[in-house]
């Protein structure tokens, strides 16, 4: 790689307000020594925007448009294998997935939304209107009373 892009390993992390939001921003090692803290990019396509949470020791491309460590920024984390491929990644779908087995998968195509985790799912909202059927496959409770 030439000095616009450089692998490296995340060895410290940190969150900082930016513009009423909050920006990650990372130390890499590179070449033997760390560099200052450079921002994290967010995953973008389209009108969608994902943070996902760096870990140190992560594998990343610092970008570097004056071939200069300490203006660079970093792009999305290397895949690595402890978190493998998805099977329904394709040009119709949003997959994100997680190393605990939580799933999310948003078919375009089909409008169609699944997710499936082994996580409690909290939904907080002022008003929650479901339209449509409602297939409940399990217990109900309503305010701690099963149902």
């Amino acid at each position: 790689m030439n000095n616009n892009h450089q692998i490296g390993t995340i060895t410290d992390i940190r969150y900082v307000e930016i513009g009423g939001g909050m920006q990650c921003e990372v130390k890499v090692l590179v070449n033997g020594r760390d560099t200052n803290w450079l921002p994290k990019s967010a995953s973008v396509g389209g009108a969608f925007k994902m943070h996902v949470p760096p870990r140190v020791g992560d594998q990343v491309t610092v970008i570097n448009p004056n071939g200069n460590n300490e203006d660079g920024y970093v792009t999305s984390n290397i895949a690595f294998e402890k978190v493998p491929h998805h099977k329904e990644i394709n040009g119709d779908k949003i997959v994100m997935w997680a190393e605990d087995g939580t799933t999310y998968i948003h078919d375009i195509k089909e409008n169609i939304i699944t997710l499936e985790t082994p996580c409690k799912v909290n939904l907080s909202a002022p008003v929650v209107d479901v339209i449509g059927v409602v297939n409940i496959i399990g217990s109900l409770t309503l305010n701690g009373v099963p149902l």
